[in-house]
């Protein structure tokens, strides 16, 4: 009897040890399947996620984009004409300056000396102011370039099967970094050419002084 009630015994253990194992594994499976379903559902929401907006801000910044680029279009072509206008004042004007002759010219006190101190000091006033134009208009020319779209993008495998709003949505980002470093680069060229333009206008108006000087003094 006693070894009856033990191998019962021993049978009810085996059991209860097989039972237990198999709810472990259930319970294992069970949440290797939902961290499985997790990661799947998360990968999915990646996959969905999408920018609807995309396109239309990339066709809004592009326009912006332009807008800047035709800015600089324009800096450029007024800085050509203002070395072009500088160079040749700095070439005529010697040409109508005549120095007179001061051991000719008497002059017995102050007053009389005043004119011919005006006249040079004018002279100089207006070949400085021409200098300093050339010179900005050379800084402007020796500016820092402006930041482009990198064209290899444009042929990557990966770019090419990316979905339309992502890839709107990185050229944005791209853009807006362009226009924000080009808008710099343009507002520095604007400072430079409006001193550019002040400088030809001051010589400008001394050189008129100058020649009205020298109509007198013939």
């Amino acid at each position: 009897m006693s070894n009856t009630q033990n191998g019962s015994g021993q049978q009810q253990q085996t059991g209860q040890q097989q039972q237990t194992g198999q709810q472990q594994q259930t319970g294992q499976q069970q949440q290797t399947g939902q961290q499985q379903q997790t990661g799947q559902q998360q990968q999915t929401g990646q996959q969905q996620q999408s920018f609807p907006s995309a396109e239309l801000l990339f066709g809004a910044i592009q326009r912006e984009y332009d807008k800047e680029d035709e800015r600089a279009s324009t800096l450029d072509t007024r800085v050509g004409i203002l070395t072009t206008v500088t160079a040749a004042l700095l070439a005529f004007i010697p040409t109508y300056i005549s120095i007179p002759d001061l051991k000719k010219v008497k002059v017995d006190n102050v007053l009389n000396a005043l004119p011919y101190t005006f006249y040079f000091l004018f002279i100089i006033i207006t070949i400085l102011c021409l200098v300093g134009s050339l010179v900005y208009c050379l800084r402007i020319i020796g500016i820092k370039t402006y930041n482009r779209v990198d064209l290899s993008g444009f042929t990557s495998p990966a770019n090419n099967a990316a979905p339309t709003d992502v890839v709107a949505k990185a050229l944005t980002i791209t853009y807006r970094q362009n226009i924000e470093h080009n808008g710099k680069v343009n507002d520095q060229k604007v400072k430079l050419y409006t001193r550019g333009v002040y400088c030809i206008a001051a010589a400008i108006i001394s050189a008129v002084v100058v020649y009205i000087f020298n109509i007198i003094f013939k």
